[in-house]
């Protein structure tokens, strides 16, 4: 066996240990067990769906979503994010950041173009940077006094992990991800 080969086993053995072992210690606080989130596979990308519900009005959900700018102050995942172009409803943005498995991460950088039908749907593409493919959609539907707001998000990451064993740990992160989304909306909410 030559070293590339045994570097790379002892890399997936770490991998899978850490993945397993971080899905374990996870337990989901009572405030986002209602996130309902599912990552599945479809040949190289990794499909996300996600739909849970906020008590607030539309307007104050859709500032949160759109909130390019300051995305960083309340997504801990994002180290840096801003609009670079905006023409109508079609925005540019830059956005830089890392993901997390276990205690390894990987660092990524995109430039998103983002169609907005305001209130209603954000559709997001990555036009470049360092993932290979990321095509999203959020929409926002007034459901009882409550907004749903529902994701999918079809995405070909700059790594190559077997899908069995990050599923769970990128499940964890999404559902992180959307339950800092419904804190920012509930804290603007309430003072303001």
């Amino acid at each position: 066996m030559n070293t590339k080969t045994m570097r790379y086993m002892l890399f997936s053995c770490g991998l899978l240990c850490a993945l397993r072992c971080s899905a374990d210690d996870v337990t989901e606080a009572p405030d986002r067990s209602d996130i309902m989130v599912h990552a599945s596979k479809a040949g190289d990308d990794i499909v996300t769906d996600v739909s849970f519900t906020v008590v607030a009005t539309q307007k104050q959900v859709w500032a949160v979503l759109i909130d390019y700018d300051h995305m960083p102050e309340f997504l801990h995942h994002l180290d840096e994010s801003r609009i670079i172009k905006k023409s109508g409803d079609t925005l540019t943005v830059s956005q830089h950041g890392k993901v997390a498995f276990g205690p390894f991460s990987s660092s990524y950088q995109t430039i998103r173009k983002i169609d907005l039908v305001p209130m209603r749907t954000i559709r997001s593409r990555v036009i470049s940077g360092n993932i290979k493919k990321s095509n999203g959609m959020t929409t926002l539907t007034s459901e009882a006094g409550r907004i749903l707001v529902v994701y999918h998000n079809e995405s070909t990451p700059n790594i190559n992990l077997p899908f069995a064993l990050s599923r769970d740990a990128i499940e964890k992160q999404v559902r992180q991800q959307f339950q800092d989304f419904r804190t920012e909306v509930l804290r603007r909410a309430l003072s303001g």
